[in-house]
């Protein structure tokens, strides 16, 4: 480990966390997960992976001591990294720190000096953000909205597989460089460049208690729920096709947190999904196993304890609720019949 290496490594946490902080860092996602004290060990490690937000135990949502980071990475592949950067620079969003991913795209992180409340909060900064940063022709990557959501340490030497004209795969080692270290940015600053782009953070709709008792959808069929995942995630992000080189690791990955949320056994959900869109998906990185992310999401749902819906049952109304209904809608009719007269007036 070079000395600049481990001297940028050193600034980079002092600018991202406090010296209290423990932060989750390792190789992959699944060995980036148990926050420890970063000094010294941050500096030299041969990890590529660390969590945004400082944790007090095992990486999840519940576990994040304070909201305090936020992580934007442009989804367009198409875009080289020198683009990247200067659409950000371009745009004057005030971020904290720029790295590299060691492959295709750049991490941007807004490490806020006052911690955002709470979840719901988070997700409306995030989301104003990202609606500011589509007016600059930066579309961010949903899969970093997440609280617990992991980025590159800087110096970190990340083994890709690229693809010559021909078709031949080769292994190289890129390193995930660190491009720019600034200061924390206050929520005022903030609030001032989303106005500049007419965007202000939205208060969130606080939502409503669950009523889903465990074993309320044994009786669907898993047809219908795998359908019902599958529905939901096309409305947000298009039909699914395992031959496109973008989006079929994230549309997976979604697709598996629904089916938690419908409560599609795993095992299920995998066999049903291999069924229909086979068992590999293609990817710009050469694709991987459709169960891989599938699985990860449905995973994330249980250990983040997402919201899981219950089916309603159909029934017949009765004749008693039929005249009832048909009664409140004449009156709907009859209410909107006098505005629109007075409005003619």
């Amino acid at each position: 480990m070079t000395e600049k290496i481990i001297n940028d490594r050193f600034k980079f946490l002092q600018a991202l966390f406090d010296d209290d902080d423990k932060v989750a860092f390792g190789m992959c996602k699944e060995t980036s997960n148990k926050p420890v004290d970063p000094l010294p060990h941050f500096l030299h490690t041969d990890g590529l992976m660390f969590c945004i937000n400082p944790l007090t135990e095992w990486r999840n949502t519940k576990n994040v001591t304070k909201i305090q980071s936020l992580l934007f990475e442009c989804d367009d592949t198409n875009l080289t990294i020198r683009d990247q950067i200067k659409l950000f620079i371009k745009s004057g969003l005030p971020f904290t720190t720029m790295t590299t991913s060691g492959k295709k795209s750049v991490h941007v992180i807004v490490r806020l000096i006052e911690p955002i409340e709470d979840a719901l909060w988070q997700k409306q900064w995030w989301k104003a953000i990202e609606t500011a940063l589509l007016k600059h022709g930066i579309v961010a990557d949903f899969r970093a909205r997440l609280i617990p959501q992991l980025s590159r340490i800087p110096g970190g030497m990340r083994n890709v597989e690229i693809e010559d004209d021909e078709g031949q795969s080769y292994n190289i080692i890129n390193q995930q460089k660190l491009v720019f270290i600034r200061d924390r940015v206050s929520q005022s600053e903030m609030k001032q460049w989303l106005a500049k782009n007419n965007i202000e953070v939205q208060a969130p709709k606080v939502p409503e208690p669950s009523t889903y008792v465990p074993g309320a959808n044994d009786a669907v069929d898993n047809k219908q729920k795998f359908d019902t995942a599958k529905k939901w995630v096309t409305e947000k992000q298009g039909l699914y096709s395992s031959s496109t080189t973008t989006g079929g690791h994230s549309w997976l990955f979604e697709f598996g947190i629904k089916c938690w949320s419908v409560d599609l056994n795993l095992d299920a959900a995998i066999s049903m999904a291999e069924l229909e869109w086979g068992t590999r998906y293609l990817g710009s990185n050469g694709g991987g196993n459709t169960n891989f992310p599938l699985k990860a999401g449905w995973l994330f749902g249980h250990n983040n304890n997402i919201k899981k819906y219950e089916f309603k049952q159909k029934r017949e109304f009765t004749d008693e609720e039929k005249q009832e209904w048909l009664k409140q809608k004449r009156i709907k009719e009859l209410k909107q019949n006098e505005l629109n007269l007075i409005n003619r007036i």
